[in-house]
């Protein structure tokens, strides 16, 4: 008789998937009947590696979200030689387009707006900083625009499904170093939060997940 073989968990879709520092999450997928954020945080000489969900069978349970960001989380590791997951990001040229762009400037994903109109059969969204200029237009007409305005714009999730800036926003708080958490219990920012906390950088990120990091080899 043949051993059987154990069943793997199906990897989840990558644009199902956020990092943010050496943090990384996984999104319910909308047909999901208990819908949770799972999240892996690797730990490091001072701090534990943190692995948990949102949803209501965790609590009792190894849940099927943890069981598929862990496979993810594996499959990622063996294909990246990079430390965290968003070392790829931060070499690449859209990291060095958000610190030339976000050096000086205020806007956060809090102080703009969106505008969405139409060109032709485009659709547009523009998106408006505080002081009433445009800084970005964004054309597409495809899934990759919802993760736009989720991802850089300050958005608030329905019936407690976790969206992309809530998660995002989590796994911030939750690789903040005990320095960084020092200087915030004072009122202060570090430079670098500074920078992540900026429109742009939200903006290179999304540029990063969704068109590549820019050499030739990524198209």
């Amino acid at each position: 008789m043949k051993n059987r073989q154990p069943l793997k968990t199906a990897a989840p879709d990558v644009r199902q998937i956020e990092f943010f520092r050496q943090g990384i999450a996984l999104l319910p997928e909308p047909s999901d009947k208990r819908p949770g954020a799972a999240f892996f945080v690797q730990g490091n000489d001072f701090q534990l590696t943190r692995r948990f969900c949102t949803c209501t069978l965790s609590k009792n349970r190894t849940c099927p979200h943890l069981k598929r960001l862990t496979q993810a989380y594996k499959e990622l590791q063996q294909e990246s030689s990079q430390k965290h997951f968003d070392d790829g990001f931060r070499s690449s040229i859209w990291y060095r387009l958000a610190a030339i762009l976000g050096e000086g400037c205020g806007e956060t994903h809090r102080t703009v707006t969106l505008q969405t109109r139409k060109s032709g059969n485009k659709s547009i969204i523009k998106v408006i900083g505080s002081n009433g200029e445009t800084l970005v237009q964004y054309l597409s007409d495809g899934a990759d625009r919802t993760r736009f305005v989720e991802r850089c714009a300050s958005t608030v999730h329905d019936d407690g499904i976790p969206d992309r800036a809530w998660v995002l926003s989590r796994l911030a708080i939750m690789t903040q170093t005990d320095n960084e958490r020092n200087m915030n219990a004072r009122g202060f920012k570090t430079r670098k939060q500074v920078l992540e906390e900026g429109f742009w950088f939200k903006c290179a990120y999304h540029g990063f997940r969704e068109f590549g990091d820019g050499s030739p080899e990524s198209g």
